[in-house]
């Protein structure tokens, strides 16, 4: 994730007929509170509309840890890999 409003718009873009929206952070070695307020109102406006919110976040990683501190592990249906989303 480069920027709160590259996530914001590439957010704000999901066709209606989506039914789950994935956002990977696998590859972020920073995360702000700008950036996980941002998830958290994402997922909200999502939830509104019937659209499955997940968050990729590997159990190692730096970003997993400001989840964590933060306590939105569960809020943001965070999962360790994309294996993790196969249903």
């Amino acid at each position: 994730m480069a920027t709160v409003p590259e996530l914001a718009t590439a957010i704000d873009g999901v066709q209606d007929a989506a039914k789950r929206v994935i956002v990977d952070l696998s590859e972020t070695t920073f995360l702000d509170s700008a950036a996980i307020n941002s998830l958290l109102r994402h997922q909200r406006q999502l939830d509104q509309r019937g659209v499955d919110f997940r968050v990729v976040s590997p159990v190692d990683g730096v970003v997993r840890k400001a989840l964590e501190i933060t306590n939105v592990i569960d809020q943001l249906g965070v999962v360790d890999s994309r294996t993790d989303l196969v249903s």
